[in-house]
């Protein structure tokens, strides 16, 4: 693109396509409308994913709470199912081999013995406050049942 653009600008008047580039800016157009709809259904297809992750999450656990953003970071929190839920491998026995907790894609992962008192904290109406230590952002949430 910038031999071709190069190109046309050093030949001026005599170019193929002349300044403003019209040639050019025709196919980059055709292209950008060809790919936004590649773009949309990948984004499609993941948003799906995530959400279907989310409902078999709250199927296995039965236990788990649905969550909903009150933030513009973080608003897509209920249609992409984020929860309150239990997982193995919230123990020490993970950190001590591991060094982290594991990964939980955006839920919030606690301890199989803690998710009781932590749903029961955690009523309709309240929130979560989620952080990260280097730079504490803003980012609640609300608890929905």
């Amino acid at each position: 693109m910038s031999l071709y653009t190069g190109a046309n600008l050093l030949l001026g008047k005599k170019a193929w396509d002349p300044y403003p580039l019209i040639l050019l800016n025709l196919f980059l157009s055709a292209l950008a409308a060809i790919q936004a709809h590649v773009i949309m259904m990948s984004q499609n297809r993941q948003d799906t994913k995530d959400r279907l992750r989310g409902e078999l999450d709250l199927d296995v656990n039965k236990r788990s709470m649905r969550l909903e953003g009150l933030d513009p970071t973080n608003i897509n929190a209920l249609s992409r199912a984020i929860v309150v839920h239990s997982a193995w491998y919230v123990n020490k026995r993970v950190i001590g081999a591991y060094g982290v907790l594991g990964r939980s894609q955006g839920c919030f992962a606690v301890a199989d013995a803690s998710l009781p008192e932590i749903t029961d904290r955690l009523g309709p109406g309240r929130l979560i406050y989620a952080g990260k230590a280097q730079a504490l952002r803003r980012g609640g949430v609300r608890c929905r049942q």
